[in-house]
């Protein structure tokens, strides 16, 4: 069986790990894979056991048909038998080439926001299947075309639990911080973590001296991070050895960082410009943040999880892993799309003074990863829906990872 993964600069940017650790086991599994990667690709990219094909961009709309006719070419001669897109950006791409090369194609849809546009396709009948990244995403998917068409494929990742592996212990240097005056602004300094990887020397992490909490707030609401902030604000004063490290939008950070000035908070509190290039600073934190609803999946909250970190989420029925899950303290969600500050400090109260708790929260989020998310999970069923779909059955394999 010969399969193209088509991936694009954004999931290729976030997930290169996840992507590489997934054509590895496809490939085990005996499958042959050719990558199609933008021509931009970095080179960690680069798996040495499969064939690539750089996917040039079209400069201009015109030149588009061109770009395809010679990428169809490329494929032909490779005599492959499925495409599979990894990434929005590269839907329409995919179906021109699955029409030129007469082969089925299939879709990740790993983002709640992205189901309408998928809805149409697989209704179009352009599409052979679509594969949800959760049971959400594939319930809302489900409620629009036939069920047949939509498996739930969960995102594989590499849990270590051997008792060299306990909680932090393969987690890089803490990051070096450095003070960065926003543009056009005199006021208060934005603390922005850069990546720093010099082994050389082991200082000491956060750890050793506090605790850290890392909020993953790319989607985040302004007012969802303001009653989060308030929430926050009063317990600092107990516990003046906790950081906060935010990854916000650009926009979002000048407001929040007012914010936080407002509160007294700046000495708790810095900014990381860019989740996925700082993810060793992630896993080295104690407690991951998801502040508002995005209906987003992807491996970083995994991956937290498998460290024995605990997730505080605002509840998000499309989120990555389910609600109620055990090693995840949920934030209830408003019928105005909110979270309350309230519940925020209820959730701090809980995890920054009761260790015990703590503890046992990220022990039961590791060994649930490990039972619905290892890597293996998810190349199994990747094989199971390949074959199911090139030999003309239904792609439902079972329902979800359960």
């Amino acid at each position: 069986m010969h399969v193209a993964l088509m991936l694009d600069e954004i999931r290729l940017h976030d997930e290169i790990a996840w992507f590489n650790r997934t054509v590895v086991g496809l490939v085990s599994a005996g499958l042959q894979i050719t990558r199609i990667l933008p021509e931009s690709a970095p080179h960690q990219s680069a798996v040495d056991l499969t064939s690539s094909i750089p996917m040039p961009a079209a400069v201009f709309p015109w030149t588009r048909k061109a770009v395809r006719t010679q990428l169809a070419e490329q494929l032909s001669a490779t005599g492959v038998e499925l495409l599979h897109v990894m990434g929005r950006s590269q839907w329409d791409d995919a179906l021109a080439l699955a029409d030129m090369l007469n082969i089925p194609v299939v879709f990740d849809v790993w983002n709640a926001a992205d189901a309408s546009a998928a809805v149409r396709i697989i209704r179009s009948q352009s599409a052979a299947a679509l594969f949800a990244a959760s049971d959400g995403i594939a319930d809302l998917l489900r409620k629009s075309v036939d069920p047949s068409l939509v498996c739930t494929i969960p995102i594989g990742i590499y849990v270590d639990r051997s008792e060299e592996s306990h909680k932090h212990a393969n987690a890089q240097s803490a990051p070096a911080t450095t003070s960065v005056s926003p543009e056009n602004e005199d006021s208060s300094e934005m603390d922005v973590i850069e990546a720093d990887n010099n082994d050389d020397d082991d200082p000491p992490t956060r750890r050793q001296t506090g605790l850290s909490i890392v909020v993953a707030g790319q989607d985040a609401k302004y007012q969802d991070m303001l009653q989060l902030l308030d929430g926050f604000h009063g317990l600092h004063l107990r516990v003046p050895e906790v950081m906060l490290f935010a990854n916000l939008k650009p926009a979002l950070s000048r407001r929040i960082w007012e914010a936080a000035r407002q509160r007294n908070l700046l000495e708790q509190m810095s900014l990381i410009p860019d989740l996925e290039s700082n993810r060793n600073l992630v896993l080295n934190a104690d407690i991951l943040i998801v502040p508002s609803v995005s209906g987003r999946c992807g491996s970083v909250l995994l991956e937290a999880m498998s460290n024995q970190m605990v997730i505080i989420a605002a509840a998000d029925a499309c989120a990555t892993f389910p609600s109620h899950m055990a090693g995840q303290y949920e934030i209830p969600v408003q019928s105005s799309g909110l979270t309350r500050s309230k519940d925020w400090a209820s959730a701090f109260e809980m995890l920054l003074f009761q260790p015990s708790v703590r503890t046992a929260q990220g022990e039961q989020a590791q060994q649930w990863v490990g039972e619905h998310h290892l890597n293996t999970i998810q190349v199994t069923r990747l094989n199971e829906a390949y074959d199911t779909i090139l030999t003309g059955g239904s792609v439902r394999i079972s329902d979800s990872g359960d």
